[in-house]
């Protein structure tokens, strides 16, 4: 299990894999940052879904924090939904 194996590399493969990750989807360092250390704290609670036999801890910390800039991209980006019968009158269906 990753959290009772590697307790003290943590914080060293968060500043390593994951704030570049962060960096490079959200292009803020301060944003990066924060998605970064969340990411740390999401790989820490599921750590028992780390296999090292699929990747090294690094390549696997470098995911989460992608997964999780990417999420935070997501959730900034705003909403294109429009209500079904507004879309239907306006495309000329009654």
């Amino acid at each position: 299990m990753l959290a009772a194996s590697v307790p003290d590399e943590m914080p060293m493969l968060r500043t390593a894999a994951g704030d570049r990750a962060a960096l490079r989807i959200l292009d803020d360092a301060a944003a990066a940052e924060d998605v970064a250390q969340g990411a740390l704290l999401r790989a820490w609670y599921r750590a028992h879904s780390y296999d090292p036999a699929q990747a090294g801890i690094s390549t696997w910390l470098h995911h989460v924090a992608a997964n999780a800039a990417i999420d935070r991209v997501r959730a900034a980006r705003p909403s294109t939904d429009v209500p079904v019968a507004d879309g239907l009158q306006r495309a000329g269906c009654r």
